[in-house]
């Protein structure tokens, strides 16, 4: 039953948190915050009250400490993403920019803040984290479990690479006169106009893998990416929330790509700047 339980919250609850972050409004953001941040002091302070008051002789000292590591990494993934996605509600400046392209083509390009990177680093610290003491507490007395959560522990760390080396970028959505770029993560995907079919509202901006669209890789191992932004289509996904513009606009950037060749070919000019569709105000 704790296991069913375990594995529908899992299922369920990402979801809903990003269904009430997606709003960007002040009244959900703010009670938003004050739970997953006292849910991540509650579990933080139990485990430390647990390292401080009993053995680690005990079996059951141990699981119960990653157990509330890893509960506590999850809410303070959920809390540092409530925090960054408020703060950028309120300055998201709804507009394009000229900028280099991953391929060097100048770009129409709607920008991704870096505080889209808050949830990957906040996720892969918290967890590399939270092995480490683990390690530290079963390498003397449970060596199997040990290296078995050590090799889960290295696992972890090493999708803190990327990050730390500089591989893994906001990146964002970059329109040329022959091409579509999308970066995110260590992930470029590339897709020449013609072969561009993307997905329509209200679904989330994202390409359908044809055979024209080429992914590649700036590091072998990508970071942490959030689950809720994956669907279930064969599709690169395009993650909206951290954009410069609302991703109705970015919809109809993708439209005068696909749909107007005259258009198309004065992207990355200063005369595409004046196109983007200025987002509704939904902060509240």
């Amino acid at each position: 039953m704790s296991a069913s339980a375990g594995v529908w919250g899992a299922r369920v609850g990402p979801p809903f948190v990003r269904r009430l972050q997606d709003t960007e409004r002040a009244r959900v953001l703010a009670p938003l915050l004050l739970v997953t941040g006292g849910v991540t002091a509650g579990l933080v302070a139990a485990g430390w009250w647990v390292l401080a008051h009993e053995p680690w002789e005990a079996g059951t000292t141990w699981g119960a400490v990653g157990v509330l590591g890893l509960l506590s990494g999850g809410s303070a993934v959920f809390a540092a993403q409530t925090a960054a996605r408020w703060w950028w509600s309120r300055r998201r400046p709804d507009t394009v920019v000229l900028a280099r392209a991953p391929s060097g083509a100048m770009a129409t390009t709607v920008p991704r803040s870096r505080l889209a990177l808050v949830m990957p680093w906040t996720s892969a610290l918290w967890l590399t984290g939270t092995g480490v003491v683990l390690v530290a507490g079963a390498a003397s007395r449970w060596p199997v479990a040990a290296v078995v959560v050590g090799a889960l522990t290295a696992a972890s760390g090493l999708r803190l690479v990327p990050l730390v080396l500089g591989r893994a970028v906001a990146g964002g959505v970059y329109l040329t006169p022959d091409a579509l770029e999308t970066r995110w993560g260590v992930e470029t995907a590339t897709v020449a106009w013609e072969h561009v079919v993307p997905l329509t509202p209200p679904l989330p901006p994202a390409l359908l893998r044809t055979p024209g669209l080429r992914v590649t890789r700036s590091f072998r191992v990508q970071m942490p990416v959030d689950v809720t932004d994956r669907l279930d289509e064969p599709v690169v996904q395009v993650p909206a929330p951290y954009l410069s513009v609302d991703p109705a606009a970015v919809h109809a950037l993708l439209h005068l790509g696909t749909h107007r060749p005259r258009a198309r070919a004065r992207f990355g000019t200063p005369d595409s700047l004046t196109w983007h569709v200025v987002a509704p105000d939904r902060r509240g």
